[in-house]
């Protein structure tokens, strides 16, 4: 279940939605390391509006994912987005637009001048559809995207120059457990809250970035 799944049902309580896997043999697969934050959307005890299929959409392209991530930390301008993901701000400036056109960010008039725009992000729990054709087909291009993500950073962790600190550090596992759905959504959703709580903590000064990967995946036949 990937970490855009996090919703808030009505109740207010927060819950991950657990609407497409199914009983039998589970592999569970976590891997910290790399060069790329995943993004995990901060759940709040109050309602959020859920999603609809055009703003997963818009979402559901790596760049796009990038800038919705980048802005969970805060208002932004194209110009500072560009110099964080090495993209013109021409080519930045069009994504916003389109997830602006989306309705899951919003210009930030007050902080905006003649000159440039800030963007902000709006309270959105992205999270799987129905299992219709279009819905699976927005849950596989976002498990995709992930599956990317996770490919190139340990490509570059087993190609390229690693620190003495991050190879003693650098940790992957995965286990054969046998799940019900059930049990796959709770147990998920104790590591999403772990990793939350983790990046709720800030930034030390220090540290680097990385890839933290969680996947509970169905043994599939």
């Amino acid at each position: 279940m990937y970490p855009l799944c996090v919703r808030a049902p009505g109740n207010g309580t927060p819950r991950l939605a657990r609407n497409f896997l199914a009983p039998g043999a589970v592999a569970i697969h976590f891997v910290r390391a790399g060069t790329q934050d995943l993004e995990t959307q901060k759940i709040s005890a109050m309602t959020i509006p859920e999603p609809s299929r055009p703003e997963m959409w818009a979402v559901a392209s790596p760049l796009r994912l990038r800038i919705f991530e980048l802005l969970r930390e805060g208002p932004a301008t194209a110009s500072q987005l560009a110099r964080r993901l090495g993209e013109s701000s021409g080519t930045t400036s069009y994504h916003l637009r389109m997830l602006a056109a989306a309705g899951v960010i919003e210009e930030d008039e007050a902080r905006g001048t003649r000159r440039e725009r800030w963007w902000r992000r709006l309270p959105r729990s992205l999270g799987p559809t129905d299992a219709d054709p279009e819905g699976r087909a927005i849950t596989a291009r976002y498990f995709a995207m992930f599956f990317e993500r996770d490919a190139e950073v340990r490509g570059r962790f087993l190609t390229r120059a690693v620190s003495d600190e991050w190879h003693r550090a650098a940790f992957a596992g995965n286990w054969f457990v046998a799940l019900t759905p059930d049990q796959c959504a709770e147990l998920a959703e104790r590591l999403f809250s772990l990793v939350d709580e983790v990046r709720g903590r800030g930034a030390a000064e220090e540290a680097d970035q990385t890839l933290v990967s969680i996947s509970i995946l169905p043994w599939v036949a």
